[in-house]
């Protein structure tokens, strides 16, 4: 369910966002680089281990 829900999220912000150049205004593309930045840590973390 929570997959479907995903998709249609994605799905209405690419029709909303159709002839932009993003999605991520300033606030939200620092957000993003944070939160990204995390994962990629933990999966290096996980992978040293």
């Amino acid at each position: 369910m929570t997959g479907l829900l995903t998709a249609i999220a994605g799905g209405l912000l690419t029709w909303r966002l159709w002839h932009s150049d993003t999605a991520f205004d300033e606030a939200t593309s620092r957000a993003f680089g944070v939160v990204v930045a995390i994962e990629f840590g933990a999966a290096a973390l996980g992978a040293a281990l």
